[in-house]
């Protein structure tokens, strides 16, 4: 069982970056809104794995809808540009990378046991790298000189605090399931005994009866 969570884990990480490709493809071409199908399939990867608890579905949304907002505000304010933005919203695509990595980091980074001095250079760092990445297939632009430094402290804040939760999601998911079952088993009560009390009294004198007979 545990060679096969390593197996997921293995294919989850690759299925990520692959997802994180599909999503720029798809930024570039006549249908953006296709890129919501890769958080998607994920999200049902999980679930059929039996990997995704429902309060690790809501921490993801939550987390993926602070990092939308957070590119939302950054592109009205003029830090980047973000092509096909609808008012407000940031693009589908870039909605739909901030699902695939808080669902995929939500699973994968307590697996990865990286202690938290290091995870705030790597989101520092690792952090402004992926959107240059993304300049680079011009899906969006810095248009100002402090943009990275921005994303690298949001990066450097966001990256532990995802990991964090991600423990403490696990743990939290664990004492409530062993709550609900300590709570049935204590609702339903002792098992009963077999054969039951009465049944055992009431046979006695007939199997006593039965023996006296045939030893007279």
């Amino acid at each position: 069982m545990s060679e096969q969570k390593t197996w997921f884990s293995f294919f989850l990480f690759a299925y990520f970056y692959a997802g994180w490709f599909g999503c720029i493809y798809f930024a570039k071409s006549w249908f953006p809104w296709l890129s919501l199908l890769i958080p998607a399939v994920l999200i049902i990867l999980l679930w059929l794995n039996r990997a995704l608890r429902p309060l690790a579905f809501i921490s993801a949304v939550i987390l993926a809808t602070a990092g939308m907002v957070f590119d939302a505000a950054l592109g009205e304010w003029g830090f980047i540009l973000l092509p096909n933005r609808a008012g407000y919203l940031p693009p589908v695509w870039l909605m739909a990378m901030w699902l695939l990595f808080t669902f995929s980091m939500l699973h994968l980074s307590p697996k990865w046991k990286i202690p938290l001095w290091l995870q705030f250079p790597l989101g520092f760092i690792l952090g402004p790298l992926t959107y240059k990445s993304g300049e680079y297939f011009a899906v969006l632009e810095f248009s100002h000189p402090h943009t990275v430094w921005i994303f690298a402290i949001f990066w450097a804040i966001f990256f532990p605090l995802l990991t964090t939760i991600a423990k403490k999601v696990i743990g939290i998911a664990k004492r409530v399931i062993f709550s609900l079952l300590a709570a049935i088993a204590e609702l339903a009560g002792p098992w009963p005994k077999w054969p039951p009390e009465k049944a055992r009294t009431s046979m006695w004198p007939r199997v006593h009866g039965k023996a006296h007979r045939r030893n007279s």
